[in-house]
């Protein structure tokens, strides 16, 4: 997977040159691919993620979009310093990392930039992972099994070993498959970190989005306690 980078005008696009198709500019806008009835669903969360049908490759666009008190000022701006610095590019190329590592991640197609003086708005296009549901789902229809919660834990600690610090570890952005197999997605604002001192409190971060689920009281306890057997357990 040899990334290349493809420049027009005030538009950039970073992409994985093993992919079979002539990526451009209309990839990145919902309404062309809607327009070819190609959009085949959606997730929603700060943003939402469109799921799309390209030949037999389906695809997750997703537009970045800003939180908290700074969308008075704009929803999806950012401040520009420099290519290498906005936030599709960042993450694509740590998502490029972990799936060169083999880590159970979505495979990274292109990310976009454009420019527009000393702002920037971006996109990121992923492979779509089939057949899994969001833990959010499995916890609510309580369909989390001891096996699965441990597979989550197990999985979390080989990302951490790989030092990868997921700055919004929550039950959205944990996918599990049919066969207990576990997915992580969105890295926007993640990193790689040395040390080991952020580790727990990474695990915290997921406790306090599981606690956050009406669900009954005893379940979120319950869960962790196995995510954390699977997380210190011999591997």
């Amino acid at each position: 997977m040899n990334p290349v980078v493809i420049s027009h005008n005030s538009s950039y696009i970073l992409l994985d040159s093993s992919f079979n198709a002539t990526i451009d500019h209309q990839w990145f806008d919902p309404n062309w691919w809607k327009k070819q009835d190609l959009v085949t669903g959606y997730a929603t969360g700060r943003s939402k993620a469109y799921f799309l049908q390209h030949g037999s490759a389906e695809l997750v666009l997703r537009h970045y979009t800003r939180g908290g008190l700074v969308t008075i000022v704009s929803t999806d701006s950012y401040i520009w310093s420099g290519l290498s610095r906005t936030r599709p590019w960042r993450e694509w190329h740590l998502n490029h990392k972990l799936y060169e590592k083999n880590l159970p991640v979505p495979r990274p197609i292109a990310a976009h930039v454009y420019r527009n003086g000393w702002h920037y708005k971006g996109d990121i296009l992923t492979q779509r992972i089939n057949n899994v549901r969001p833990l959010q789902d499995l916890i609510i229809s309580n369909e989390v099994s001891e096996v699965a919660a441990i597979n989550i834990g197990m999985a979390i600690r080989k990302f951490h070993d790989n030092q990868l610090y997921h700055s919004d570890l929550n039950i959205n952005n944990i996918l599990i498959n049919g066969e207990g197999r576990i997915f992580l997605i969105d890295f926007d604002k993640c990193s790689t970190r040395s040390g080991n001192y952020w580790k727990l409190g990474n695990i915290d971060r997921l406790e306090r989005s599981i606690r956050k689920t009406d669900i009954n009281i005893d379940m979120p306890k319950q869960i962790m306690e196995q995510i954390r057997l699977g997380y210190f357990g011999k591997h």
